[in-house]
């Protein structure tokens, strides 16, 4: 999920267009827990996509975006254990 862009100018519907072409993935905007807008995308983003933003929008810093991937859960985690 990417959240924050539109502190800098960023129509968060236009970004959400052009990131999901470089990606070839899906992308939405739709309000996080805490009210506020944000890009989810799904599909395999790529660990560039702090550069790719400040590529595409020049005026975001690049010390003002944190990128946290998620964690794959492995084929084990995904296993659920039946109670007996």
């Amino acid at each position: 999920n990417i959240n924050g862009m539109e502190k800098f100018g960023v129509k968060l519907k236009d970004a959400g267009k052009k990131l999901s072409k470089r990606y070839a993935c899906s992308a939405t905007v739709s309000k996080n827990a805490m009210d506020q807008k944000e890009i989810v995308m799904s599909g395999n983003i790529g660990y560039d996509i702090a550069d790719v933003i400040h590529s595409l929008y020049s005026n975001i810093p690049c010390n003002a975006i944190i990128v946290e991937m998620k964690k794959k859960k492995t084929k084990a985690e995904k296993q659920v254990i039946a109670p007996q």
